[in-house]
């Protein structure tokens, strides 16, 4: 993937969770937006792109949710690296892989962070587990929607509308 392309996405993605958290807070906390974005980064193979893009979402995100600097930044980074050596040796096009992928990045994400919080001995209680559960359905809905999207071959419908009305 591009690296202009990378970071419109990371400014993207940071505006759309920036915006769901405000305007649907319930929504925002449930749909990990930066991930959906490493994965489609991990998914192209380039394992240095993928561990960049996260470490940077990951901090992004943490200055977002005002939590211990590095928390996200870490738990991203390992998450692109696992998706990107996970998408080399396995294709992730089919719509049911890239909705388990990413339910898995959301479980491996929460138990990064859980671990962290452990091993550096912060107080708090996190999510639930069904909180955990509903945002990987929800990631994982939302990421192949997105996919689907991005594979509509929209230049064709674009060109072949524009040839009918230049005929009619």
């Amino acid at each position: 993937m591009n690296r202009w392309l990378i970071a419109v996405g990371i400014a993207a993605a940071a505006a759309v969770q920036l915006i769901l958290s405000k305007l649907v807070p319930e929504l925002g906390s449930r749909i990990d937006v930066f991930l959906i974005l490493i994965a489609a980064v991990a998914r192209g193979g380039d394992m240095r792109s993928a561990i960049v893009t996260g470490a940077i979402a990951g901090g992004i995100e943490d200055s977002l949710a005002g939590q211990l600097f590095g928390l996200n930044g870490f738990a991203k980074t390992l998450i692109g690296y696992l998706l990107a050596s996970f998408s080399i040796r396995i294709l992730v096009d089919h719509p049911l892989a890239i909705a388990l992928s990413l339910a898995g990045s959301v479980i491996v994400n929460a138990l990064a962070i859980g671990g962290l919080r452990f091993l550096l001995a912060q107080s708090g209680t996190g999510p639930t587990i069904a909180a955990h559960m509903s945002r990987a359905l929800l990631t994982g809905l939302a990421g192949v929607v997105l996919a689907a999207l991005a594979r509509y071959p929209w230049r064709e419908r674009w060109r072949t509308t524009r040839m009918r009305r230049l005929r009619s």
